[in-house]
């Protein structure tokens, strides 16, 4: 009988981030629809709890048949752990379980390693995509880290002039070592076509992709739904122009990458132009996780922004999944002003799905589910001016956006998607059909 385990990088209760909520939103609706399977998320040490020792796999109480894996060290440029028993005690727990069939949602804090192991065990692998982590040991990113420059393909030269410690060689040995791991998956998934060419490009087989969007938890924003859309009933963009005021928010972590201080200065901009009034609201967490550059320029703009005349900033701190409907009610516009190569953006999905245009960078995976005749405005990454312009539109003239989602990226719609993969999929090393018809 066939029973699937989901594993992933964190806990989304624990540790806020788009791919564990991924993960955990999709293991809610399978478990929701009856489906018997299991769900285990990494635990690293550097969360520093107290643990009984050699308790690497332990119930999670947070829900019924959620486990945590702690695993006692990990090496971040192999993606794997050194401990041979925590592997062993995961691979034993599943094989215990019954379980057949494991989507590695993120292979990040188990290791890529991890992939052959259960393959040995016969269990049936899918691997998920959330970043360029197999490609690029600058956290995925595929940034340099010496200008900050997007980069736009991973190779051993290229990567050791981020890092000018290691060799090409030991570079070209990960890329070989980590492609030779992945080689025993029966599937990869990408929520964009970007991501997926991105890995294909650097080496990947194309014919075992899918790609399958995000879904909406509709059902956790259900509750709120009606108090997030409720500005669309009172639209600030029916007043007087010279008069209406404008709320702009931004959703998301509060880390170099992600454009905020662009879009700070986005809003500096406006100030010095003497147009408003209207109000940012700055809606995230992990800011200590930025630069020490970003976290001044941050603070520095927030403090500053007390004596403007026409915008007012608010940094509304984080939040939770299902507050999410209440903070999107209190903005008008949501501005996403990415600067890194924006693999999904969730964002994207939960403004439309309340009804919120946007202003959003035209960077990875954006594009492919941004339709600007009713979504809003694509600007260029870091282009303040062009965020600044945007912005002062949606100020000064009558503007009829009407954004909205698919009506299949509800997450009882993306779970079926997923368990025919699954299900469906041929062995590891099968030619997959579509290959089948053409050979």
């Amino acid at each position: 009988m066939a029973r699937l385990a989901i594993l992933t990088l964190f806990h989304s209760l624990l540790y806020r981030g788009g791919a564990q909520q991924c993960a955990y939103s999709l293991f809610s609706a399978l478990r929701e629809s009856g489906e018997d399977c299991l769900f285990v998320a990494a635990d690293p040490d550097w969360f520093a709890h107290n643990r009984k020792a050699d308790s690497f796999v332990r119930p999670s109480g947070m829900g019924a048949n959620e486990y945590l894996f702690s695993l006692p060290e990990y090496d971040y440029f192999w993606h794997r752990t050194n401990s041979a028993y925590a592997k062993r005690t995961l691979l034993d727990f599943l094989s215990a379980e019954g379980v057949t069939h494991v989507f590695l949602s993120h292979f990040m804090h188990f290791g890529i390693d991890l992939v052959p192991l259960l393959a040995e065990r016969g269990m049936k692998v899918f691997v998920g995509f959330h970043e360029m982590q197999a490609s690029c040991y600058a956290n995925g990113q595929m940034i340099t880290r010496n200008t900050r420059e997007l980069c736009s393909v991973s190779t051993p030269e290229r990567c050791a002039q981020c890092f000018p410690d290691i060799s090409p060689d030991l570079f070209f040995l990960r890329n070989r070592h980590f492609k030779k791991c992945l080689d025993h998956a029966a599937g990869f998934i990408s929520p964009s076509l970007f991501l997926r060419d991105r890995m294909v490009g650097w080496g990947l087989d194309r014919s075992k992709f899918t790609v399958i969007w995000h879904g909406i938890d509709e059902a956790s924003f259900q509750v709120g739904a009606g108090v997030g859309r409720a500005r669309k009933r009172n639209s600030p963009f029916a007043s007087d122009p010279r008069q209406r005021l404008v709320r702009f928010g931004y959703f998301g972590q509060l880390v170099d990458n992600k454009g905020v201080q662009t879009l700070l200065e986005a809003a500096k901009l406006l100030e010095e132009r003497d147009i408003g009034p209207f109000q940012l609201a700055i809606n995230g967490a992990n800011l200590e996780a930025g630069s020490e550059a970003f976290r001044t320029a941050f603070e520095r703009t927030i403090a500053d922004s007390a004596d403007w005349m026409n915008g007012r900033i608010q940094v509304r701190g984080p939040y939770l999944h299902d507050t999410l409907p209440f903070r999107m009610a209190e903005v008008d516009v949501v501005v996403v002003p990415s600067l890194w190569w924006e693999i999904y953006c969730m964002v994207v999905d939960e403004a439309k799905f309340f009804g919120k245009p946007l202003i959003a960078s035209a960077i990875g995976g954006i594009p492919e589910r941004f339709d600007p005749a009713s979504d809003g405005f694509l600007v260029a990454p870091g282009d303040a001016v062009g965020i600044a312009d945007a912005m002062e539109r949606f100020m000064s003239e009558e503007l009829a956006f009407a954004p909205r989602i698919e009506p299949e990226q509800s997450w009882p719609a993306i779970a079926r998607r997923y368990l025919a993969l699954f299900y469906d999929a041929p062995a590891a090393g099968a030619l997959p059909r579509a290959a089948e018809a053409v050979a």
